[in-house]
């Protein structure tokens, strides 16, 4: 079985609206909310093409639940790892010439409960581990994650724009895609 880590999800608030003028209130036209993150997406790109997995990630607060809920509904499993605070909220502006993305940082991770989750998972055939890590993540965060899906004998991949990938790739990863 597939398992994918997004160890930093959040819902994705695209709004389009007008020119942006500083000081001024700008009506929007529209907004949508999707749930996102690197990882979500390897589970639902394979989902469309009838490969289950399982989405693991770190989900908090009212925007967690939300993601958790809707990464159910488009038919992928999913485990949460719950933690204090709340789940980042992404905005995209978009006034119809250019688009300013607002990134949040990402609620501070206890990665004791992922930890067991990779120990103890049924079929742990491959981990594939994409998108950013909270700045507030501990330095071997990334080691541990690869560390214990590999002491099952599953494969890795890592699809990370983190500097972190150079070191990871002693470990032998299956694949890697570099950001």
């Amino acid at each position: 079985m597939f398992y994918t880590l997004t160890a930093n999800p959040a819902v994705d608030m695209t709004v389009s609206c007008g020119p942006l003028v500083p000081n001024e209130n700008i009506r929007s036209g529209s907004a949508s909310y999707t749930p996102n993150g690197k990882g979500l997406d390897v589970s639902f790109a394979l989902k469309k093409f009838g490969v289950d997995s399982v989405a693991l990630g770190f989900f908090a607060g009212f925007t967690g639940k939300y993601i958790v809920e809707e990464t159910m509904n488009m038919g992928c499993l999913c485990r949460p790892v719950w933690i204090d605070g709340v789940t980042r909220i992404n905005t995209y502006l978009n006034d119809g010439e250019n688009e300013y993305g607002v990134l949040n940082p990402g609620a501070p991770l206890t990665p004791q409960e992922l930890y067991k989750i990779l120990d103890t998972a049924g079929s742990l055939d491959c981990l594939v581990v994409s998108g950013s890590v909270p700045p507030r993540a501990s330095a071997d965060f990334l080691d541990q994650v690869v560390d214990h899906a590999q002491a099952r004998g599953a494969d890795v991949v890592l699809d990370l724009s983190s500097s972190k990938l150079k070191d990871l790739c002693q470990k032998k990863p299956l694949l890697i895609k570099p950001n």
